[in-house]
C-alpha cells in the first residue's frame, strides 16, 4: 500500500470536492473487422489482469490517502450494439462526461475533512456547480449509469454491423493520455495472441532514487528560479474570474495537403512536430499578449524506459517554460531557439514543484502534442472524447491521426473564452505553420499578416 503522489493527489482532490468530471479520460478503439464477443471479453479481462492500477482501491487514513491493489476477478463486461460509427461516437460524447465513482474505504478516523476544503471559491461559482450537478444527474439517468460498480476504470465492449471494439473510461488519478493508447495497443496485441508487456505502476513510482538534495536537484530548482526572476509577470491570456467549470472543445482539422507539407518539413529539417506546433502557438500567444516574453504550460509524460512506457498510471509532470521571441527572427531560427529552450525545460522538469493553488500558476495555456497512432494495428482507430468540464486552464493540442492522413487541433477552454478567440487561435496557428514551413526564411513577425 502506497501513498498518492504528485498529480495523483491533485486529481483525487478534484474528485473529493465534486469536480471528478474534470478528471476523466474516455476513448474508443474501433477494430475494422468482426471478432467474437467471447474473444473481446477475454482480451479485455486480460487487460484488467495485467495492469495493477486498473484494480486500485483508495484508502483514506489520518495521515493521507493510500492506494491498494485488489486481486484480479473476472468481469462480465457490458456489450453495446450501434448501427454506425457516428451513433457510437455520439453516445460516447455523452458517456464521456459522466464521472466515475472511485472505489475507496476509510481506516480509523479517515482523512480530516479540512483537507477537502477549497478556499476562495466565489458564490457564483458555487451556484453554477450546484446547477451543473443537477444537470449531470439527468445525464446519468439518461445513460442508465446509476448504480455502477465503483472503480477508477471502466471498459464497455461494442459491436457495429461490420466492426467491433471497446470504450474505455479512466479517472486521471490512474491515467494520462499515453495510458489510453497503451490500453488500446495491449487489447489489440492480446487479440492477436501476443503477450504485451505490463509492469506494476506502484513499484515503478516508489523506487527510491535519492534525487532530492543532489547537485542535479539543485541545478533543476535553480533553472526555474532563474525563469521566475527573469519574468515575474504571469502569462494570462484570458484573465478574469471563473464563474463556471463548464468546458467547451473547439476542433479544427488540417487539410491533407498542409499536413503532408508539415510532415515533410519536419523530416527534412530534423525538427519535431511538437516544436513546429509550439512555435506556431507561441506566435499566437505573443500577439494576443502584445509582448515577446511569456510562459506556457509544458506537459511531460515522464515515461523514460521500457517499464514506464508499458505501465498504466499517472506519470504526467507539468511545469512552466519561459519563451522569448524576436519578431525579426526567421521562422527557422525561431524553431531552433524554441527547440533549445524546450530541451532545457524538459531536462530540468523534476525541479519544478507545482503550487497548491491553481491561481498561483504563472500561465493559463498548456500546449500538448498527441500521437494517436496504434502501433499494434494501424488499421484500428482510436478516438478520445472531451469531458465538457475544465478548470481555469486552457489546453491546445495537436493530434496526429496517423492513417487518416491529417492533423487535428483541439482547443479545450473554459466558457469565459469566447468562440471568436478559438477561431483566431486556430487561424493564426494554421497560417503560421503553412507560411513558415513553405518559406522558413521569413520573419515570424511577417507571418499571417
Amino acid at each position: 500500500m502506497y501513498k498518492l503522489h504528485n498529480n495523483q493527489r491533485m486529481f483525487y482532490f478534484f474528485d473529493k470536492v465534486g469536480a471528478g468530471q474534470g478528471a476523466l479520460l474516455t476513448g474508443s478503439v474501433i477494430i475494422p473487422r468482426k471478432i467474437p464477443v467471447s474473444e473481446l471479453q477475454a482480451a479485455a479481462n486480460e487487460v484488467f489482469r495485467i495492469n495493477d492500477q486498473m484494480r486500485v482501491r483508495f484508502v483514506e487514513k489520518e495521515d493521507g490517502v493510500y492506494q491498494e491493489i485488489k486481486p484480479y476477478e473476472k468481469k462480465e463486461l457490458e456489450v453495446m450494439r450501434f448501427e454506425s460509427r457516428d451513433a457510437m461516437h455520439e453516445w460516447c460524447r455523452g458517456y464521456g462526461t459522466i464521472p466515475l465513482t472511485l472505489d475507496r474505504r476509510t481506516e480509523g478516523a479517515g482523512t480530516p475533512k479540512s483537507t477537502w476544503r477549497s478556499g476562495g471559491v466565489s458564490p457564483v461559482l458555487v451556484m453554477n456547480l450546484l446547477i451543473h450537478k443537477l444537470k449531470m444527474r439527468r445525464v446519468i439517468r439518461k445513460y442508465g449509469m446509476t448504480g455502477r460498480a465503483p472503480g477508477a476504470c471502466e471498459i464497455i465492449l461494442f459491436e457495429l454491423p461490420d466492426e467491433c471494439g471497446a470504450i474505455v473510461k479512466m479517472h486521471h488519478v490512474i491515467s494520462d493520455a499515453w495510458t489510453m493508447l497503451l490500453i488500446a495497443n495491449q487489447l489489440l496485441k492480446i487479440l492477436k495472441g501476443e503477450h504485451p508487456e505490463a509492469y506494476d505502476y506502484m513499484e515503478i513510482m516508489n523506487t527510491p532514487d535519492n534525487y532530492v538534495g543532489t547537485d542535479r536537484y539543485l541545478k533543476d530548482v535553480e533553472f526555474f528560479e532563474e525563469q521566475r526572476m527573469k519574468c515575474p509577470e504571469s502569462t494570462r491570456l484570458w484573465p478574469g474570474k471563473v464563474t463556471t467549470f463548464d468546458g467547451s472543445r473547439s476542433t479544427k482539422t488540417l487539410t491533407e495537403e498542409l499536413t503532408g507539407q508539415i510532415k515533410r518539413y519536419s523530416v527534412e529539417h530534423d525538427v519535431s512536430l511538437y516544436i513546429l506546433f509550439l512555435t506556431a502557438a507561441a506566435v499566437y500567444m505573443s500577439r494576443k499578449l502584445d509582448r515577446d516574453m511569456f510562459y506556457f504550460g509544458a506537459i511531460a509524460s515522464n515515461r523514460s524506459g521500457v517499464r514506464a512506457q508499458n505501465s498504466v498510471g499517472q506519470f504526467v509532470k507539468q511545469f512552466p517554460l519561459l519563451l522569448e521571441l524576436d519578431q525579426n527572427e526567421s521562422f527557422a531560427d525561431t524553431l531552433a531557439r524554441i527547440k533549445s529552450r524546450s530541451f532545457a525545460g524538459y531536462k530540468h522538469k523534476r525541479g519544478y514543484q507545482s503550487p497548491a493553488d491553481s491561481a498561483e500558476y504563472p500561465y493559463d495555456l498548456w500546449v500538448s502534442f498527441q500521437d494517436a497512432v496504434l502501433s499494434a494495428d494501424t488499421s484500428a482507430v482510436v478516438t478520445q472524447y472531451y469531458c465538457n468540464f475544465v478548470f481555469d486552464i486552457m489546453i491546445i493540442t495537436m493530434e496526429d491521426r496517423g492513417a487518416e492522413g491529417t492533423f487535428k487541433l483541439h482547443f479545450d477552454h473554459n466558457r469565459k473564452v469566447p468562440e471568436s478567440d478559438a477561431d483566431e487561435l486556430f487561424e493564426t496557428i494554421i497560417r503560421v505553420l503553412d507560411e513558415g514551413t513553405a518559406d522558413d526564411s521569413r520573419s515570424i513577425g511577417s507571418l499571417h499578416r
